[in-house]
């Protein structure tokens, strides 16, 4: 079951634990991507470990593409407090106002961060959050980021188990010729500006989510690179009716 194999991103750690891990363990979760920014961020790793759920460090400034010494110090100083060992980088240099101009020399860029972070963090399993367009539009930056990264999590954020596979199709194809392990990323945060209905789940509520995710293990089942299904993110997903 993909519910198995299920993650989930915190960008909001409460200060009291407890109510991630009672989430984590009625939706059976193996991961959780946790905001190492916050200061909570140290005590909610070691509870869910506790719980025998995996924990990663969630960072991810856009910025940090212009400035990856910034972003490796930052990783650092992280992963130490959290004990985490694996490196989620949510890092979406699309969303800056200066893509549109020049977006080959951002996702360069971009590339050339993940390869420092991996570079700079031995030991460290450093994961990329990326949008599968990426791969048709600039195919080249796109593939040499993931080339550094351990595994991929394809934010492929649709409300239906075929439309989210179609548009996830070249993140996966790509992955499949790269030999990396991947994610499916899907999203719940509520409609509104720059999330259509279609993008998301917060209209559709949590059966519809759960029903579309077993779909998407039933069609994924035989492929070995397919790590489960990403839920982004906490805050939201825990308030779909």
């Amino acid at each position: 079951m993909v519910r198995d194999r299920l993650a989930c991103w915190l960008w909001e750690v409460p200060d009291e634990p407890g109510a991630v891990v009672r989430f984590a363990r009625a939706r059976r979760l193996a991961e959780v991507f946790v905001n190492g920014a916050d200061g909570a961020a140290a005590q909610q790793c070691s509870a869910l470990r506790g719980a025998a759920v995996s924990t990663a460090c969630l960072g991810g400034d856009p910025r940090w593409v212009w400035e990856p010494d910034r972003a490796i110090a930052w990783s650092r100083e992280a992963l130490r407090r959290t004990g985490c060992r694996t490196l989620h980088l949510d890092v979406e240099p699309w969303a800056l106002p200066e893509w549109p101009d020049d977006p080959r020399r951002l996702a360069a860029a971009y590339a050339d961060l993940v390869e420092a972070c991996a570079h700079a963090l031995p030991g460290t399993a450093v994961e990329i959050d990326v949008v599968p367009w990426l791969f048709d539009d600039l195919p080249v930056e796109a593939r040499r980021a993931m080339s550094s990264a351990s595994s991929i999590t394809v934010l492929a954020y649709r409300d239906r188990a075929d439309a989210i596979l179609r548009f996830a199709r070249p993140a996966i194809e790509a992955a499949h010729a790269a030999r990396r392990p991947y994610r499916i990323g899907v999203e719940t945060m509520p409609v509104g500006p720059g999330i259509p209905s279609s993008a998301t789940f917060a209209d559709d509520g949590a059966a519809v989510l759960l029903r579309e995710i077993e779909l998407l293990d039933d069609a994924l089942a035989t492929d070995r690179w397919f790590r489960g299904v990403a839920v982004h993110h906490w805050a939201a997903w825990r308030t779909l009716r």
